[in-house]
């Protein structure tokens, strides 16, 4: 059997550096869901996610305004020799808007859908560790409960203990909120305070 050799004494700043190294490697694990769902995305998703980064750049909205000012001078007849090829009321530069906004729109719709469920999806593995780190909080209640027992200690407060060893019923829980949901959208509306 082979000894495991001896941990070479860390000073307190390899320590700092270790603890917040794994605070980060385990904050990359739990943000990782964007990455995880835009690495299994099809062709289809990718261009509007590229689409949607253009479109939501400032210097794309720049570039739109510049285009349309561009348009309008160059066919307000206020540069001499340029013939207007649009003339005021500018009917084609009005086309060309109106063809392109609803597709700017689908994209962005597209996008931010994209997006809610990728939140979804965080929500719920937040969820999740919620509720594992709740059971692991009640398991390590119990324990002490049990060694305070053994150990002949008497509580502080023994109901207080009893509450917070018990294990929570998410569904039960749900069906509360939504009830108070329900009920708050069905009461009239509360009086301004003054």
């Amino acid at each position: 059997m082979s000894e495991r050799p001896e941990p070479a004494s860390e000073s307190p700043t390899d320590r700092r550096r270790s603890y917040w190294g794994a605070i980060r490697t385990r904050k990359e694990e739990i943000l990782s869901v964007r990455e995880e769902i835009t690495r299994h995305r099809g062709p289809l998703a990718a261009a509007i996610d590229r689409t949607g980064d253009v479109l939501a750049h400032p210097v794309f909205f720049t570039a739109m305004l510049g285009a349309h000012v561009g348009w309008v001078v160059a066919n307000a007849g206020w540069i001499p020799g340029l013939r207007p090829w649009d003339p005021y009321p500018f009917m084609l530069l009005a086309t060309i808007a109106s063809a392109e906004a609803p597709f700017i729109a689908l994209l962005i719709l597209m996008r931010q859908n994209r997006d809610r469920r990728i939140d979804e999806l965080r929500e719920e593995v937040a969820l999740q560790v919620d509720l594992h780190v709740e059971r692991e909080a009640t398991q390590a209640l119990r324990m002490l409960a049990r060694i305070e027992e053994k150990l002949g200690l008497e509580p502080e407060d023994r109901e207080d203990l009893g509450r917070m060893t018990d294990e929570l019923d998410s569904r039960h829980l749900m069906k509360d909120i939504e009830e108070r949901l329900e009920e708050a959208e069905g009461a009239p509306p509360a009086p301004a305070e003054k």
